[in-house]
C-alpha cells in the first residue's frame, strides 16, 4: 500500500490516474496497475511481475521514492544493505542515513516500519 503520507501529500496525482511507473536507476521504467479501494491506493498489476524481474526475494528492501509523474524510483537493497552499483546515489544516502541514526545493521519488517523519509517507502 502506498502510504497515506504521500497519497496526501500529492493528492492530485492520484485522482486521475490509474497506473504509475517504477523506475530503476538504470532509467528503465515499469508500468504498475494500481488498486484503489476505500481511500488506500495499493501497487497491484504487472507488480508481480517486477518483483520476477528484478528478482526480489523475501529480506530485500525495496525503497520507492515518489518523483512527480506518476513515477517512483525503486532501489533494491540486500539483507546487508547494499545497492546494485557502487555509486551511491541520493537516495541512498538518504537511506543509510535513516539506517545509522536508527543503529539498524540488516533490514527487516520492523526496519521498514521505522524509516520515514519525505516522499520515500519501503516495502
Amino acid at each position: 500500500m502506498i502510504p497515506k503520507r504521500i497519497v496526501n501529500n500529492h493528492e492530485d496525482d492520484w485522482q486521475t490516474t490509474n497506473t504509475v511507473f517504477l523506475e530503476r536507476p538504470s532509467g528503465k521504467k515499469w508500468e504498475v496497475g494500481l488498486e484503489k479501494d476505500d481511500g488506500n491506493i495499493w501497487l497491484k498489476h504487472d507488480f508481480d511481475q517486477f518483483v520476477k524481474r528484478y528478482s526480489i526475494v523475501c529480506g530485500n528492501l525495496i525503497a520507492l521514492k515518489y518523483n512527480g509523474s506518476s513515477t517512483f524510483i525503486v532501489k533494491i537493497y540486500s539483507e546487508s544493505i547494499e545497492s546494485e552499483g557502487d555509486d551511491h546515489d541520493e537516495l541512498d544516502k538518504e537511506i543509510l542515513t535513516s539506517l545509522k541514526t536508527e543503529n539498524i545493521d540488516s533490514p527487516n519488517q520492523n526496519t521498514r516500519q521505522t524509516l520515514r523519509a519525505p516522499d520515500t517507502f519501503y516495502a
